[in-house]
């Protein structure tokens, strides 16, 4: 009987909800970029980034990893987890707006196949978000890189 408490703690030993690190830095000294992009093509943007769709004559912002519960690479885990991320939307004067993007832990990327978020005429879909958790923990968030599709 002893055995199944130990081979449980084992099981979960491997699959724990890790706090993101916050943003320890001044964001003039990491020198957060603002670009445009295009609808229908997948985009890189690091949290604290801005890209202007011009088409939607929209800003969407990385504001922040809300999540990031994937399994680690190297661990067994009984669920692969999912990792959240917030975007601030911005279309004009007092048009603001917010949505979550996720994608689950241990899928092949870029996961064309990930639910998409409908906003307005928009549908966002999170194709990837590295990097990937490791077993000692998680890297600091302004190291992560979402990788984006917006489609009209």
């Amino acid at each position: 009987m002893r055995v199944f408490p130990l081979l449980f703690l084992l099981l979960f030993a491997g699959c724990r909800d890790f706090a993101v690190d916050a943003l320890n830095e001044d964001p003039a000294s990491r020198g957060f970029q603002s670009f445009d992009v295009e609808a229908e093509v997948p985009f890189e943007i690091r949290v604290g980034d801005e890209a202007y769709l011009e088409i939607a004559d929209m800003t969407v912002t990385f504001a922040l990893v809300l999540e990031d519960a994937r399994c680690p690479q190297a661990a067994v885990c009984v669920s692969p987890g999912k990792a959240g991320i917030l975007l601030d939307i911005a279309r004009g004067v007092g048009d603001d707006s917010q949505i979550i993007l996720e994608i689950p832990g241990q899928v092949p990327t870029p996961y064309r196949v990930n639910n998409y978020v409908q906003h307005r005429q928009e549908r966002f879909q999170l194709l990837e978000l590295t990097p990937y958790p490791e077993p000692d923990g998680l890297p600091n968030e302004g190291t992560y890189v979402a990788t984006i599709l917006i489609e009209r």
